[in-house]
């Protein structure tokens, strides 16, 4: 039962919108056409976030990204497999990293990564650090800004 907790936090958020700020509140990450990530922004300052993540899609049909801050990751449900890149020089060089359920996971700011499994409709918990400028989608003629990412 103790997934049922974090699942009703989940479910709940539209009678919790009323009684959270705007800037606290769920944030979606579409595709075109489907959402891959739903996230719960628990926490959020300029030093750190604390969030709650669930991942609906695997991104492998994206560019591999990084993220804005370095964050780490606990797998409460289901798990997940990712491929990940140290530097956007060589996207030939990666390394597959699996994630089963309550393991931990470290990604800096500087890497990138692209989901390319799920499995059991994985939800984490995430720590993030501070800010360190905007993410990118990592292609073969660079890093592209994700608002310009097409």
């Amino acid at each position: 039962m103790p997934e049922s907790g974090l699942a009703l936090l989940l479910v709940d958020r539209d009678s919790l919108r009323a009684r959270i700020p705007a800037q606290v509140r769920v944030t979606r990450f579409p595709a075109p056409t489907r959402l891959m990530l739903d996230r719960l922004r628990v926490v959020q300052c300029p030093w750190f976030a604390i969030l709650i993540t669930h991942i609906c899609e695997a991104d492998q049909v994206r560019a591999p990204h990084n993220h804005s801050r370095p964050f780490l990751t606990l797998i409460l449900r289901g798990s997940y497999t990712e491929r990940v890149w140290t530097g956007p020089c060589n996207l030939k060089c990666s390394k597959m990293r699996g994630h089963p359920r309550f393991s931990l996971m470290f990604m800096p700011y500087a890497w990138a990564h692209q989901i390319t499994e799920i499995s059991g409709r994985p939800l984490t918990f995430v720590l993030a650090g501070r800010h360190h400028g905007a993410w990118s989608f990592w292609t073969a003629q660079g890093p592209v800004d994700w608002r310009d990412y097409g």
